[in-house]
Parts: structure tokens; sequence; C-alpha cells
């Protein structure tokens, strides 16, 4: 016989609450995978024509003589988590320069929004 420390009603409580930290653990680890439109892609468009396109290109491929880097649309880019790809931006990544400083985080942040953008022209 259980006690009251340990009901099933009790353990039931705790894996629950274990399953719901490891699924936000692993949610917060991927890539952001909804709202790749709307008011903050298209906020970073503007911001990546601007800073971005001129080596990145309008589409995201990037120009061949940069490496592989600067393709944006492989699954290597696309792959990375929005923290790591702001991280990446704000330090930059040879030849590319760091952008913290010059634009905001949120800015930078929006830039990204706008980079998941490509993954979804991609599987087209």
């Amino acid at each position: 016989m259980l006690s009251a420390n340990h009901s099933p009603a009790r353990w039931r409580t705790a894996l629950l609450a274990v399953i719901l930290l490891a699924a936000g653990s692993v949610a917060a680890s991927k890539p952001s995978g909804g709202g790749h439109g709307g008011a903050r892609a298209a906020a970073g468009r503007k911001v990546y024509m601007s800073k971005c396109a001129v080596c990145h290109k309008d589409n995201g491929a990037g120009h061949s003589y940069l490496g592989p880097k600067a393709n944006l649309r492989s699954p290597g880019v696309q792959r990375q988590t929005d923290a790591q790809l702001v991280a990446i931006i704000k330090s930059g990544n040879p030849p590319m320069p760091a952008w913290d400083g010059v634009l905001t985080t949120d800015q930078i942040q929006s830039v990204v929004r706008f980079i998941r953008t490509f993954n979804a022209m991609a599987k087209k």
C-alpha cells in the first residue's frame, strides 16, 4: 500500500512536470519553427536588404566566392537555433563583420526571423 507521499496522483503530477520541463528544453534548443512571416520578418527584410544582401544576395543564396557560410538557405545555417544566429550576427564570422553596436538586438532578431523565410523558400 502506498503512503500519502507516494500516491499515484502525486507520481503522475511529478511525471507530467518532468515531461513538460523536458519538452520545453528541447523546444528551446531547436530553431524557431513558427511565425516566419509577419511584421517581424518584414522589418528584418528591410535591415537585411540594406546590410546583408550585398554578400548574402537578396534570396539568401550567398555569393559563391564567400564560401558556403554565406548561403543562408543551406541546411547547416537553417539548423542553427535563433540564439546561435543572433550570436553569429552580433560577433561576426569572418569575413562577415560583427554587427553588435551597429544594429540593435531587436533589429538582429528581426533579421533572423527574415532568414528563416529562406528555409520556407528553399523547400518550395
